[in-house]
């Protein structure tokens, strides 16, 4: 299958601190021990899945969370198809992000599971980068790991399939149906709106950089403010997708824009009502964060001041919140009430 990258901006992937896959390929399952002393210890045991089950039992879609093929296409994430006969496996990856839906993709992955793994090297994930695929079929999931990610010159946010991807099997979906309502099925955010969104982001959040080096500098400037966040780690399992796969955003995008476009989508409470509380606090309050509003609540404080698109200007007692447009005003409405953390 191929589908086009109808975009013309990718971002860099969280995983550009990547992990090397090992050699060894057996699933490690913790397992608790209990010694001559009664105190509880934990233990690697390890399952060579050659001698357990045939690889063809991994034919078929997974995807990040576990979501369905339609969930990732149409809502954003991360899709692995294998086909396998055999050792033999064949398949294809796409990653879409959820408010752009931009696309990185690989077809035609070919090669030969060896005692559970299979390496593919690509050459381009249709944004010019390159690398080696690392996948692995461990129990009940399949991980994919990028070695010796490359990206192209030209690609100054890098983003590419890179890192690493926990894939679970697919939810129940029927892929063929699912594609033929594609094209009729419209996402929350309508496509005009999305193509703009991705021009506006990236004028606003990219181009301002006058290199992709400054950039990543600039990130790690600021690890020491994310780092003093005590719910960082916890928003950033939400903000992958764990938890239920809500934004998706398996790169460091959400370092570099904010996590929703607020100020130009109206959203609707239906398609918010489930997630997570934390995440419905950040969404309510980076539209505060966007006018440079500086919060009084100090993990509030580091959590924006660690991303990169946020410049604090106004203390509460000086803001305006008449600088809120229409959609702001809409949107906030609803976060507000959907606000319980």
């Amino acid at each position: 299958m191929k589908i086009r990258n109808r975009f013309f901006v990718l971002i860099a992937t969280i995983g550009i601190f990547c992990c090397g896959c090992t050699s060894l390929v057996t699933e490690e399952d913790r397992v608790s021990e209990v010694n001559e002393g009664g105190i509880e210890s934990e233990s690697i045991k390890e399952t060579n899945h050659a001698q357990q089950w045939s690889y063809e039992e991994y034919n078929g879609y997974w995807t990040t969370g576990g979501i369905t093929f339609d969930s990732a296409f149409l809502d954003g994430g991360t899709v692995f198809s294998a086909t396998i006969n055999g050792n033999n496996l064949q398949g294809f990856i796409y990653s879409v992000q959820e408010i752009t839906q931009r696309i990185a993709e690989i077809d035609d992955i070919t090669g030969v599971i060896e005692n559970g793994v299979c390496r593919y090297e690509f050459p381009d994930d249709g944004q010019g980068g390159r690398g080696t695929l690392c996948i692995k079929f461990l129990e009940d999931k399949i991980k994919i790991e990028v070695e010796d990610f490359a990206m192209a010159d030209e690609n100054r946010t890098g983003f590419g399939i890179s890192g690493s991807y926990t894939l679970l099997r697919a939810a129940e979906d029927d892929f063929d149906s699912g594609m033929q309502e594609t094209a009729s099925q419209e996402s929350v955010i309508p496509k005009e709106i999305t193509i703009d969104c991705q021009e506006i982001y990236y004028e606003r959040y990219y181009a301002i950089w006058d290199s992709e080096e400054t950039m990543l500098s600039e990130i790690e400037n600021r690890s020491i403010y994310r780092g003093n966040c005590s719910f960082y780690n916890d928003a950033v399992y939400y903000i992958e997708g764990g938890g239920g796969g809500y934004m998706m955003k398996t790169d460091i995008s959400y370092l570099v824009e904010p996590l929703y476009p607020t100020d130009l989508v109206y959203i609707d409470e239906e398609t918010f009502k489930d997630y997570p509380p934390l995440l419905l606090h950040l969404l309510k309050n980076e539209i505060y964060a966007r006018h440079g509003f500086i919060f009084s609540d100090p993990d509030l404080d580091n959590y924006f001041r660690g991303l990169i698109w946020y410049t604090p200007q106004k203390e509460a007692a000086e803001f305006d919140d008449s600088v809120f447009n229409e959609i702001e005003v809409h949107n906030l409405d609803i976060l507000a009430r959907l606000d319980t953390y």
